[in-house]
């Protein structure tokens, strides 16, 4: 459940650059970064979603996840959502409590977020998870503007950051100290 690439649409609407930041191990572990706040606090309906992702980690088919006693992968990423915002982490410990008990299959399942972006308003996303190696646990996660509101701002947003990102030219005038 970690973010191994992400496209520009995607980075720009998390005002992230994946080439430069979240190196660390665990950095982009879905469980990791929802208690981050540059993350956690534009996440509008925070319980819902991150109590998907504990679902999945509680009901996985093939290795179902225990707070008492973790799988060392689980354990590390637990450990690295306790180093988050404290209003989050006590949150956690009551969505596990409500997550449904039994396994679920998960070749293709979705979840919604609600992006508040300061300066740009609410999103809806329906986040379609397909997977492309149950074994090597890869999937894909293809955040889906949910209405056409949200399209308009998700390219309000590309658009600015964009222009922002790219690298001031110097002008002919400019170098020959002009205007």
């Amino acid at each position: 459940m970690e973010v191994i690439a992400a496209n520009a649409t995607a980075q720009a609407l998390w005002d992230v650059d994946l080439a430069r930041e979240f190196l660390g191990p665990l950095d982009r572990n879905l469980l990791s970064v929802a208690s981050n706040p540059r993350f956690a606090d534009r996440v509008a309906n925070w319980d819902e979603a991150v109590g998907t992702i504990v679902w999945m980690f509680k009901a996985f088919h093939r290795e179902q996840e225990q707070l008492e006693n973790p799988s060392p992968y689980f354990a590390a990423a637990l450990e690295h959502f306790m180093k988050g915002d404290p209003k989050y982490v006590g949150k956690l410990f009551d969505l596990w409590q409500a997550a449904p008990e039994g396994t679920v299959a998960r070749i293709r399942w979705a979840y919604p977020i609600v992006w508040e972006e300061p300066g740009y308003g609410r999103m809806r996303f329906r986040c379609l998870v397909s997977s492309l190696s149950e074994v090597d646990g890869m999937s894909v996660n293809d955040w889906i503007p949910a209405d056409a509101a949200s399209w308009s701002v998700l390219e309000r947003i590309k658009s600015d950051r964009a222009g922002a990102a790219e690298p001031q030219r110097e002008t002919a005038a400019d170098a020959a100290g002009g205007s």
